[in-house]
């Protein structure tokens, strides 16, 4: 730091010619000059710090003082002053006011950095005091920060009391060793809650002593529940595929990267420690549908979904049927990513397979098996062996197989509808209705209504609408018993329902 005296009068500008005084601003030269002149109207000393341009052209920053001399009537005969050179004080300052900020906005983000992630650091002498716990610690253990410090006993105190004996054992060891620690154990709070923390230590020694330890501690009980709750559900997903048999992968189509479930590596019959890869998925897949395979993978560069089938060819030879569905996602990078599944199949295809083999012979058998039925219950409600009746029969059958319209004529009690309903079991019909009719029991009024229907209130009491005989005979039988007795009305025409035989 340099100075320079100055005896000035009182009229002058009270600058020597070798400084020039350069403020920043106009506005500061005239503050300053206004200044000077206020010392000296009112013979106050003056002080003010000004940039000066030295004689050999650098500017620094000066600490201009000045003070009159008084006679003993109180008249100034003189002013006396200094100008210091300050500059370096003033960059020390504020180099010192940058470094005091930047402390404070660390010390800030250090703080919410440690509440949000429930962490905090902490530091205690080998005698079992503290001598700094930050404040998020405080609210970790419910401590009062207008208490002061607490004792290390004083913590202890929190751990659940089945840690307890472990974590003191740690804290002698600590003490005694003078080693670090890296341990989790439960607290209890004010509250009865329990937390979960983690707690890392390492000793400072100089000289071979332990001065103290200091360490981070954090609250990993969100963390803990959220990895239990992860595992657990991976578990259950683990259990599932494993009962269906169905697998999951992705596939990053950007980086290719694949993942595997571990029901994929045991369907695709690999090692867990493998790297999975395209090439390993190849060399499992049937030769005879690697092109469709390679279709589809294809098709999923281009930016379809999948979801088809195919045959995969195990070392020992055996062939496993799966099937895969795949979806495509875009993540908010922009990368495509093919996520999916794969099932096998193998049992399932074996019992189509199967399935089909005895639905086969079961359609064999059955046709079989109505056939002799056929034969052998198609008159079974009918008696009699004379020649007469055998000619009736031998027509129903013959009759039977055809879609035409059959007319059977006898007396009253001879079995006329009997007759009817083996030409109908006979028939190709015979899964259908079989509709019988006593026309000779139905008024003339109601024939009609009776035989094709009629709508809602299409005559006093038709309450509601009601389907005809013919319709309800629909692609079956209807059976027209004592025909003969329908009376006969040339203005109106019967039509018969063109699916059903009469």
């Amino acid at each position: 730091m340099s100075s320079v005296g100055m005896n000035l009068d009182s009229c002058g500008t009270g600058f020597s010619p070798s400084l020039k005084i350069v403020p920043t601003t106009l506005s500061r030269i005239a503050g300053i000059v206004q200044k000077w002149h206020g010392a000296l109207e009112s013979g106050e000393p003056f002080e003010a710090e000004a940039r000066v341009r030295r004689a050999d052209g650098e500017y620094r920053m000066f600490l201009h003082r000045k003070v009159p001399l008084r006679d003993e009537h109180g008249t100034i005969l003189k002013w006396f002053g200094s100008s210091i050179d300050i500059e370096d004080r003033k960059r020390a300052e504020e180099r010192i006011t940058q470094k005091t900020r930047e402390l404070q906005r660390s010390e800030f983000c250090l703080h919410q950095g440690e509440s949000l992630s429930h962490s905090g650091s902490w530091s205690f002498l080998p005698s079992g005091e503290f001598v700094y716990l930050s404040p998020e610690l405080y609210s970790i253990f419910e401590f009062d920060p207008a208490k002061g410090l607490p004792m290390l006993s004083d913590y202890v105190k929190l751990v659940h009391p089945e840690d307890r004996p472990v974590v003191q054992r740690i804290l002698d060891e600590m003490i005694a060793k003078g080693i670090g620690c890296n341990v989790k154990k439960r607290i209890v709070r004010s509250d009865g809650t329990l937390r979960l923390i983690h707690c890392v230590g390492s000793p400072v020694m100089e000289e071979g002593k332990t001065l103290r330890f200091v360490g981070t501690l954090m609250d990993i009980t969100e963390q803990e529940r959220t990895a239990r709750e992860l595992w657990r559900r991976e578990a259950f997903l683990a259990q599932a595929q494993a009962l269906n048999h169905t697998g999951s992968f992705s596939w990053n189509l950007s980086t290719g990267e694949l993942v595997w479930s571990d029901e994929t590596f045991r369907i695709l019959n690999y090692r867990r420690t493998v790297k999975p890869t395209l090439d390993l998925v190849f060399k499992r897949v049937h030769p005879d549908d690697a092109a469709s395979v390679q279709q589809a993978i294809e098709d999923a560069k281009g930016g379809k979904s999948l979801d088809f089938g195919h045959r995969l060819l195990m070392p020992d030879g055996l062939v496993k049927h799966v099937h895969v569905v795949a979806y495509l996602l875009k993540s908010e990078s922009g990368q495509l990513e093919l996520v999916g599944s794969l099932m096998d199949v193998t049992a399932r295809q074996k019992a189509f397979e199967e399935i089909k083999l005895l639905r086969d012979e079961l359609q064999k058998e059955n046709i079989l098996l109505r056939d002799e039925i056929g034969k052998t219950s198609m008159f079974e409600e009918v008696v009699g062996n004379s020649s007469v009746l055998q000619t009736v029969l031998a027509r129903a059958a013959k009759v039977a197989p055809t879609d035409s319209t059959v007319l059977i004529t006898g007396e009253t009690g001879t079995g006329k509808e009997l007759i009817a309903r083996a030409i109908h079991k006979r028939s190709k019909r015979s899964e259908r209705s079989f509709v019988s009719v006593s026309c000779a029991a139905i008024p003339s009024s109601l024939i009609m209504s009776e035989l094709f229907g009629h709508e809602k209130g299409a005559f006093t009491g038709a309450v509601q609408r009601r389907a005809g005989r013919f319709e309800l005979a629909e692609s079956g039988t209807l059976f027209l018993d004592e025909v003969g007795d329908l009376p006969l009305n040339p203005n109106r025409a019967v039509a018969r329902s063109p699916g059903a035989r009469v």
